[in-house]
C-alpha cells in the first residue's frame, strides 16, 4: 500500500472484472482506504502473529502496533470483509 502506484493498480484490477486481493500487515489500513478497499471489490489478508498485542510488537518492532492491529482487524470486520464470500472465491 506504500508503493504510490497502489490505488491505480487496484482500480485498474478491479475494473478488469477481477477481484483485487490484498495482504497486509494492516498499518497502513485506515477508515478511508478500508471504505475504498471494500468499494473496489477488494479481498483483504491481514498478517496475523498472535493476539497478543506485545507479541505483535516485538514481531514487526513498532511499539503500538499490536493495539492498532485489533481496532484495524475489528473495523475490517464490521465492515463486511468477513462475511463476504470473496475470499472463498478467489482461493476455494
Amino acid at each position: 500500500m506504500i508503493d504510490e502506484g497502489f490505488w491505480g493498480i487496484i482500480e485498474f484490477v478491479y475494473g478488469n472484472d477481477m477481484t483485487p486481493v490484498i495482504f497486509t500487515s494492516g498499518w497502513h489500513l485506515d477508515d478511508e482506504s478500508i471504505d475504498r478497499l471494500y468499494n473496489l471489490g477488494a479481498t483483504i489478508f491481514l498478517k496475523y502473529n498472535s493476539s497478543d498485542a506485545e507479541i505483535n510488537d516485538n514481531n514487526v518492532k513498532v511499539k503500538g502496533y499490536g493495539e492498532y492491529f485489533e481496532k484495524i482487524l475489528q473495523k475490517v470486520v464490521a465492515k463486511g470483509f468477513s462475511t463476504s464470500t470473496k475470499t472463498s472465491e478467489v482461493f476455494p
